[in-house]
């Protein structure tokens, strides 16, 4: 998860905001960005004792931090349950919706995005294998256009 498991989760987002110096206003974003994630009764949690959901969401409010248009997320839901995994995609494309942001999701999980995705890239044999928009209902991507076994899939959500 790139977090630091000594920092509670306040600490962790605030590292991206270091380049304001003012402290009280850079808490405040801080806190601004981690209710925007959902994390407001654990702002005082050390990483350590972070569910992975809860560690995905506070690294998501550090990337946040940084304003990007683009966000790239590896394997985002790798290693969390089922419902955790909805909850980080929902979060993912409510940033794309709301916010604006491009988010690319790198996934080997590609009916847990299928339900989220814009377009799929597939990429295999060192190069760009395919790149297919999703189809109008409900974004989901058919068997008849997804790729088979592909090496990595890369979501444009």
């Amino acid at each position: 998860y790139n977090i630091i498991e000594s920092f509670t989760v306040l600490q962790n987002v605030e590292l991206a905001l270091m380049h304001i110096e003012d402290k009280k206003a850079r808490r405040e974003r801080a806190m601004e960005l981690i209710r925007r994630v959902g994390l407001a009764s654990h702002v005082k949690q050390k990483g350590s004792k972070l569910s992975g959901g809860q560690k995905q969401r506070t690294v998501i409010a550090r990337a946040l931090a940084k304003d990007s248009p683009i966000i790239l997320a590896d394997e985002p839901t790798g290693n969390l349950d089922p419902e955790m995994s909805k909850e980080i995609m929902e979060l993912l494309m409510t940033l794309n919706e709301k916010l604006g942001k491009t988010v690319i999701v790198v996934t080997h999980e590609q009916s847990l995005v299928n339900k989220y995705n814009k377009r799929v890239i597939t990429i295999g044999e060192g190069g760009i294998a395919s790149d297919v928009p999703a189809k109008s209902s409900g974004n989901v991507i058919s068997s008849e256009t997804a790729p088979a076994e592909p090496e990595e899939v890369s979501y444009e959500i």
